[in-house]
């Protein structure tokens, strides 16, 4: 931890218990414009707002790291959380427009980017118990939080947790023809109540 000696660090968007995160389960069409804006005002504007925050004294220091918590969403279009993963899609463009800004400044930007996490995310009232049975895979929110930690010395852009579903981004930048229809039908199960 003597790298992070007077050097600041900034977390952001974080739905593994430092900070909240939301998302709200249902197909466009049936969300009000209401319910669409908190999601994206939560986890999109708020990790604005705390950047825009920090940002002015980190470059006044030349030192500083920019943690942002998106989502394995922001990499995967999710029916039934189209809100949800459009913040985490902006948010990861806003990251990577950012590091390219602050190069050469001594500001960093990293995303970690985390499958689903046990906390109480999937506890709004509209996902009901239609992710009960995915639990056992979600981490632990230890799991998360040592991510970030690497992340605060890391130069990465994303860090994706687990490391392993890195693949799974890769597969669907790669062959998105075959991965988006997989991915699509099973979550589609799971907004309809089938899955």
């Amino acid at each position: 931890m003597n790298k992070l000696k007077g050097k600041i660090v900034v977390i952001t968007g974080a739905s593994s218990g430092i900070g909240r995160s939301i998302g709200i389960l249902g197909k466009v069409a049936d969300q009000s414009i209401e319910e669409i804006e908190s999601v994206t005002s939560t986890n999109y504007f708020g990790m604005i707002y705390c950047t825009k925050a920090f940002l002015t004294s980190m470059l006044r220091k030349k030192s500083g790291h920019i943690i942002n918590v998106a989502s394995l969403a922001a990499s995967f279009g999710l029916p039934g959380l189209a809100a949800y993963c459009g913040s985490k899609f902006a948010m990861l463009g806003f990251s990577e427009s950012l590091q390219h800004e602050l190069h050469g400044t001594g500001v960093s930007v990293t995303v970690v980017s985390p499958i689903g996490v046990k906390t109480n995310f999937f506890h709004h009232q509209s996902f009901g118990n239609r992710f009960k049975s995915k639990e056992r895979f979600y981490l632990n929110p230890h799991t998360v939080s040592g991510a970030i930690i690497k992340a605060s010395t890391s130069n990465r852009l994303e860090i994706v947790v687990p490391f392993f579903m890195r693949g799974g981004v890769w597969l669907k930048h790669t062959i998105p023809y075959l991965v988006n229809p997989i991915v699509g039908a099973s979550f589609r199960k799971i907004v309809e109540g089938k899955g």
